[in-house]
């Protein structure tokens, strides 16, 4: 009986252990990676793990392909990065840059998961508000139509004071409406002004006039709209101008307003650029 009890416990043991080395191995797959499978699934430094916000994800955000940290906003069991990445259940295939929801070529979302186009349900709602309230007018871009001027590299003080009141330009049959903050939140709006901040700068004094002065002083820089005309200027008069500005917050007085700017929002040389540019008018 002893040897029988003795036989039991070994026996007991011994599938103790199994079924421990069974847990792990289970653990180990479902968390671990091979070389190849990190090198599919990587989708570059600061790619989140889930649905983010732009370049950033919650505390702890992982990047492509790797499971999200405490805080993360990835599905449940993780998520996979930008190119050929897989989710895990529950979990929710992403683009690595900018944090956009959906997966990226290739990207398939596990049991449970969904799987989308970056262009598509990953599209951010400051993009959309655009295209729904602005894009008629102004473009796809921002860069003006014939129903509505450029509005690439905004004048934020300016522009919020529009986008609040509304404004009927001389030179487009339509008047801006006015937006509510429900209709377009100050976040939203601030958004929509940094994308449009982002585009390189003209290089030319021509587009570097239609980036800075042509929605004023009109294509012929007489300045019919606002009843300031800057040609035959001297350069050093543009360049003391644009660094004032001149009527500070008075954006209701379309003769007498003029925003100012940096030498690094619009350096001296680019000025001159522009006053050669005029010049040729």
């Amino acid at each position: 009986m002893v040897t029988s009890n003795l036989r039991g416990s070994v026996w007991a043991n011994c599938m103790l252990v199994a079924s421990l080395s069974v847990a792990i191995a289970g653990v180990a797959c479902s968390s671990g990676t091979s070389d190849d499978d990190r090198e599919e699934d990587e989708a570059g430094e600061g790619g989140e793990g889930g649905v983010g916000g732009k370049g950033q994800d919650a505390e702890g955000g992982s990047g492509g392909g790797k499971r999200a940290n405490e805080g993360g906003n990835s599905g449940g069991g993780g998520a996979a990065g930008a190119t050929g990445g897989i989710a895990g259940a529950g979990g929710m295939a992403a683009s690595g840059a900018g944090g956009m929801a959906g997966a990226g070529a290739g990207g398939m979302a596990g049991a449970g998961g969904m799987a989308g186009s970056a262009g598509a349900e990953g599209q951010a709602a400051f993009k959309l508000t655009f295209q729904m309230n602005c894009q008629r007018c102004h473009g796809a871009e921002g860069r003006g139509t014939a129903m509505g001027p450029d509005l690439v590299h905004p004048v934020r003080d300016y522009g919020t004071w529009l986008v609040r009141n509304g404004r009927k330009h001389p030179r487009f049959a339509e008047a801006m409406p006015k937006f509510t903050e429900a209709q377009v939140s100050t976040a939203q709006l601030n958004q929509i002004f940094d994308w449009l901040g982002m585009p390189a700068k003209a290089t030319t004094g021509s587009d570097l006039y239609k980036d800075f002065c042509m929605n004023c002083h009109d294509p012929d820089a007489r300045g019919t709209t606002v009843n300031q005309s800057i040609r035959g200027k001297p350069a050093d008069l543009h360049i003391q101008n644009s660094r004032n500005g001149h009527h500070a917050g008075e954006f209701g007085n379309r003769g007498g307003y003029m925003p100012k700017w940096t030498a690094a929002q619009l350096s001296d040389a680019e000025i001159r650029l522009i006053q050669t540019y005029i010049s040729t008018l």
